[in-house]
């Protein structure tokens, strides 16, 4: 559908008139479309005729859109008419053809409805023709060009003067309203006087409006009316065809709103509150979708049951919905696809034997989610009625089947096959049918009705026959001229007023005719042709494609054509006359042109009447041919007449001294000879070349090329010149090429001027005849291995010259690898190592390499040592030479290292052991108050000490244990057994990995979760990331539930730590993790990990008031202070005895194994058993570091 329309304000065009003002000839109406019958004005009598409107389709048929006796129901085929061809055609009438005769000129009259405008279309000479077969059938061509809606139609035939009546008072009404008229609708076949009258009133289109068509469809493409649509200050309501449409809106952009929708939709979000812009001129269109709310939600089926009087399911009935087939399955049960509640229309195309078959639709209402059933009646086999069928064949004259034919039958339609029939079966014995043929294909034309009794169950057959129209085809006439070229661009109207133009090939293509003759008019002509004809004849034949050929003549063309006039060496001679033989004259211009113009193609006879002075001619007379082409051009030579002039040569040498005594012989044998200038005078030569020949140089002179070429022009004072060389003695120069040591180069090139030559064996490059002169020479390539831009100058006089290149010879590269060992020969990493501009640090190897050095001496260093080696400073130069490979290795000296232990022993019950002795080495020591001994200047790595003896009443665990010292202030805790407690608990130990290994395990743990409300942190192996998930910690209250008998009365923090997986449950680990606990004071501080009622004391460190252990298994561990408020005097004096501030590690020195985990610095104490001696307890190995005083 074309929905774009320029519109334009007219009052009477050739083709329509359109006046925009509200109707008056009919009146207004809201009702369904209608069509009026046709009105006779002359007679004031309404004709009783058939009336119907048909529209061409692309195929070239013509489909009936409306007919005056069709019912109200189907009106609505009118209300919407596309752009396209249409056919009004009127019949039934004899009267009407008289009327038709006299009465041709014709108003069609129709409101649009879409702007509630009366439109009003004139029609004149001829423009009703009457069918082909010479019926009373006549028809009117019209052309929709834009989509229009129909409420009202009327065709009037009037006369001449009626007609022109009609014309001034729609004129006067268009004037009156100054309403804007559009070019939507053309007729056919308007007067030519009547066009240019009315071309006469046309008017300019507005600048500054434009119009806008809303086209307003739900997701099923249906229309949707009654949407309120506000573009700029104009609102709109959509119609029943769901168009909204929008005149005289300002150009530009305007705000476009959907204001309000029906209910049930709902407009989308990019579709609505939009900015459109229009253009000045011109319609526009605008598709709005909306969504239907149901159909959004609505995903149910309508569930049918068939079902006979007894209620039993009925398999296998099959129906027709909406154009697709379903049958009942073993329940007698089929689902369709739900619209909603509402009425469903299906039909019945079978049912199992034993059933009634009904052929008209059936109609049921559906109450959404209820399910439907519907009765089939079973037939009584023993009193069925008798029934019987109606067969129909529709043949044309020929007795050929004719399909597409619709018949009316009790009240349905049928339509033929493609064998021409219809059979209707199922019908009662003992009625009478009535049919009647409503509508015959596009060719055929007839009438047929009646009745058949059906007077038995044998089956009736009835042909009904219909005429054949002759049928529409098309026809090529090709176009030529006279020399049977196509031409293309030639029009020709029919009689009837349609036209026609030949194309690119030269082809009128006649379509939709039907044979006869037909009379035409060739009304434009392409420029450069004419017509001996304008008016001729074209038969059509039925079958036939091409036709007669229409000839035209294509005219003679003129064309320029320019001479050019020169003389022997092609130079333009202006002022040369000529003529043709028909008398025209033309003389040659300032460039020697002479143009032609305006000649027909052919042969042209001319003769030349006069030449400039000084010029002639052989021949004065000639012949021009002009042919169809375009910049033809010719040439007509004179001679111009020959004169003598001097010229005087100059003879010098190269250095433009004058040379006399110089012989010169030209090649008619005409001999000269310089004189004491240089100069050679040749006189009385006519302008042309001369060869020439030096025959004689004076002594001491040489010349390239003893031969040469003079051209004498038409000039005074000409001179040229002739160069030969004076000898001058010639030398050598000798250039040796060598590197940095003084050696030959051999292959460099070198240059001298413009020669290049190739250092020999020896570096030596030889240039030879060489004039006394300055001279620069350079290297100008090397051999590969060699670098330099090296060159010198020379001056050569009376003797050779020699001279010399250097270069420099690319040296290879030298390496130098250092090492450096302790006093032990141990590799030291870290040292940072000197050479020269360079720095490096030694790796695990103790090793530093330095690559690609350059030959020379540089300065070798240590820079810096780790902090536990002494050796910095030690510096020395070295010699590299080409190619050399340094090895070097350093000592330094590794520093030994101290550190501090306190030992505290306790008994167990946690309590402090005074005056028990330490031995370790050759010292022994006795604890104090507080149960501990201090050791200053300890070596670090591992130290061995025994409890050699303990106070009375007390029973040492393990007398002999070790602890590993490192740079940290330590404290370590042994562990004895009181005597009496020794029925009281039972303590089992066992040992597994080293401390050390543990520690070293320790440092892997790099993974970190922290938990940010207790401060806790917790390090793990990374292969053990992958099945931890998240760190859970508990703060848990003091005292314990249960608590501990060790712990009561103690001042101690407890918490519970625990790793999970991604499911929430406990990760085991397989290697050493890390943990740091925040605590209050380190002072006297110490850990223990709390299973129950047993403890086990943990190796751990302190740093900045927090404490680090390392423990495979996570659980409840408690950071004890020392005893509370009523002990105070015990903690006054065990703080007393660690008042510096100093960072407390416990360390044991065997390790607790629970479930085949490995130690890790744990010492379980098992109280659950008395035995008389509590098993040795892993002795903790508590380490404390205390920084050294800065003096």
């Amino acid at each position: 559908m074309t929905t774009l329309n320029k519109k334009i304000a007219l009052t009477l065009v050739s083709s329509l008139v359109l006046a925009s003002f509200p109707m008056t000839s009919l009146a207004q109406t809201n009702s369904s479309p209608q069509i009026s019958s046709l009105y006779n004005q002359e007679t004031a009598q309404t004709e009783n005729l058939k009336f119907e409107i048909l529209q061409k389709n692309d195929a070239g048929t013509f489909t009936s859109l409306w007919q005056s006796d069709q019912v109200a129901s189907d009106s609505n085929m009118l209300k919407l008419l596309e752009a396209g061809d249409y056919i009004i055609r009127v019949s039934d009438q004899d009267n009407f053809q008289r009327e038709a005769n006299q009465l041709d000129q014709i108003l069609l009259e129709y409101q649009d409805s879409s702007n509630n405008q009366m439109v009003y279309q004139f029609f004149k000479n001829n423009s009703l023709k009457q069918a082909e077969d010479g019926s009373n059938v006549y028809e009117l061509d019209f052309n929709v060009k834009q989509a229009i809606q129909i409420d009202t139609m009327r065709l009037t035939l009037m006369d001449a003067d009626q007609l022109a009546d009609k014309e001034a008072e729609v004129e006067a009404a268009v004037a009156a309203s100054q309403a804007q008229m559009a070019d939507q609708i053309s007729g056919e076949d308007l007067s030519q006087d009547s066009s240019q009258d009315s071309s006469q009133d046309s008017a300019e289109p507005a600048q500054d409006l434009a119009s806008l068509t809303v086209t307003v469809r739900d997701e099923n493409s249906s229309p949707v009316a009654n949407v309120i649509i506000q573009v700029g200050d104009q609102s709109q309501t959509s119609d029943e065809s769901g168009q909204a449409i929008f005149n005289d809106l300002p150009a530009g952009s305007l705000d476009f709103k959907v204001t309000q929708v029906p209910e049930g939709y709902q407009v989308a979000e990019d579709q609505n509150n939009l900015t459109v812009t229009l253009e000045a001129n011109t319609q526009h269109t605008l598709d709005l979708n909306l969504i239907s709310q149901t159909a959004e939600t609505n995903t149910e089926t309508v569930k049918l049951s068939f079902v006979n009087d007894q209620g039993q399911a009925i398999p296998e009935v099959t129906i027709t919905y909406e154009g697709q087939t379903y049958t009942s399955d073993e329940q007698g049960q089929l689902e369709l696809p739900s619209i909603g509640s509402g009425a469903y229309t299906y039909q019945v195309t079978s049912v199992p034997d034993g059933y009634a078959l009904s052929q008209a639709p059936q109609t049921f209402d559906y109450v959404e989610n209820q399910p439907v059933s519907i009765h089939l009646e079973k037939l009584n086999q023993e009193s069925s009625p008798q029934v019987t069928s109606v067969s129909f064949k529709v043949v044309d004259q020929s007795g050929q089947a004719v399909p597409g034919v619709t018949l009316l039958v009790k009240d349905q339609t049928y339509q033929t096959d493609d064998q021409g029939q219809i059979v209707i079966e199922e019908l009662p014995v003992g009625e009478s049918i009535n049919y009647q043929i409503l509508e015959v294909p596009q060719g055929y034309l007839g009438q047929s009705e009646g009745s058949i009794d059906l007077s038995s169950d044998q089956p009736i057959s009835e042909e009904l026959a219909i005429e054949k129209t002759a049928q529409a085809q098309s026809l090529v006439i090709p176009v030529v001229d006279q020399d049977q070229a196509p031409v293309p661009g030639l029009t020709i109207q029919m009689e009837e007023g349609t036209s026609y133009t030949s194309d690119d090939q030269g082809q009128l293509v006649l379509r939709e005719l039907v044979p006869g003759d037909y009379a035409y008019t060739v009304t434009e002509v392409p420029q450069g042709y004419q017509v001996e004809k304008a008016d001729g004849l074209i038969t059509i034949q039925e079958g036939q494609e091409q036709g007669k050929p229409i000839q035209v003549i294509k005219e003679a063309s003129k064309f320029n054509f320019v001479i050019k006039v020169v003389d022997q060496d092609q130079n333009p001679v202006p002022d040369l006359s000529l003529q043709l033989a028909d008398g025209q004259a033309y003389t040659s211009d300032d460039q020697g042109q002479i143009k032609l113009t305006d000649l027909s193609p052919g042969d042209y006879e001319y003769t030349i009447r006069e030449l400039p002075q000084g010029y002639q001619v052989d021949n004065p007379e000639g012949k021009l041919t002009i042919t169809e082409e375009e910049n033809q051009t010719g040439q007509i030579q004179v001679t111009k007449e020959a004169t003598t002039f001097d010229y005087v040569l100059k003879v010098v040498d190269q250095d433009q001294n004058p040379v006399p005594g110089v012989s010169l012989q030209l090649a008619d044998g005409q001999a000269f000879t310089s004189d004491d200038q240089g100069q050679i005078k040749l006189t009385g030569l006519s302008p042309d070349d001369y060869e020439y020949t030096i025959s004689e140089l004076p002594q001491g002179y040489q010349v390239d090329n003893p031969e040469g070429k003079l051209t004498i022009t038409e000039e005074e004072n000409q001179t040229g010149q002739i160069q030969v060389t004076k000898e001058t003695p010639k030398y050598k120069l000798t250039v040796k090429v060598v590197d940095q040591d003084q050696k030959p180069v051999v292959g460099a090139k070198v240059q001298v001027g413009d020669q290049e030559e190739t250092s020999d064996q020896d570096g030596l490059v030889t240039f030879e005849n060489l004039p006394a002169q300055d001279y620069s020479y350079q290297v100008t390539q090397l051999p590969e291995g060699y670098q330099g831009q090296a060159n010198d100058t020379i001056t050569l006089t009376d003797h050779d010259g020699q001279g010399q290149l250097q270069v420099q010879r690319d040296l290879a590269k030298a390496q130098a690898v250092i090492k450096v060992f302790d006093q032990d020969g141990q590799a030291v990493k870290g040292v940072t190592i000197g050479l020269g501009e360079q720095e490096a640090v030694t790796d695990d190897k103790g090793q530093v390499t330095f690559k690609d050095l350059e030959p020379n001496k540089y300065s070798l260093v240590i820079k810096a040592v780790p902090e536990d080696y002494e050796g910095q400073g030690q510096e020395q130069e070295i010699d590299l030479t080409e190619g050399m490979a340094f090895d070097y290795a350093y000592q330094v000296s590794k520093k030994i290292q101290t550190g501090q232990v306190t030992i505290q022993v306790v008994d167990n019950q946690n309590n402090p052991v005074p005056g028990a002795t330490i031995k370790t080495g050759d010292q022994e020591l006795k604890t104090d108050q507080n149960g501990q001994v201090t050791l200053d200047q300890v070596a670090l790595g591992e130290l061995t000490y025994t409890i050699s003896q303990v106070p009375d009443g007390y029973q040492v665990n393990q007398a002999e244990q070790n602890i590993v010292v490192d740079h940290q202030v330590q404290v370590t805790t042994a562990m004895v057994t009181r005597q009496e407690a020794a029925s009281e608990k039972e303590v089992i130990v066992t040992e597994d990995q080293s401390v050390e290994k543990v520690q070293e395990e320790a440092k892997a743990a790099t993974t970190a979760f922290s938990d940010p409300s207790t401060g806790v942190q917790v390090w793990i192996n990374p292969a053990d990331a992958g099945q931890v998930a998240n760190l859970k910690v508990a703060a848990v209250s003091n005292p314990l539930d249960p608590e501990p008998s060790s712990l009561k009365g103690s001042d101690y923090q407890a918490y519970q730590i625990q790793l999970l997986d991604s499911n929430g449950q406990a990760a085991n680990l397989s290697h050493i993790a890390k943990i740091q606990l925040p605590i209050k004071t380190s002072q006297g501080a110490r850990l223990v990990r709390v299973r129950q009622d047993q403890l086990a004391n943990l190796t751990f460190g302190l740093s900045e008031q927090n404490m680090t252990f390392n423990t495979q298994e996570m659980g409840t561990f408690a950071v004890i202070y020392g005893r509370k408020a009523d002990d105070a005097s015990q903690v006054s004096s065990l703080e007393s005895s660690q008042a510096s501030q100093s960072v407390t590690v416990t360390k044991t020195s065997s390790v607790e194994k629970k479930n085949n985990l490995p130690g890790t610095g744990e010492n379980s104490s098992l109280l659950a058993y008395i035995v008389p001696i509590v098993v040795a307890i892993v002795g903790l190995v508590i380490i404390i570091r205390k920084p050294k005083d800065d003096d």
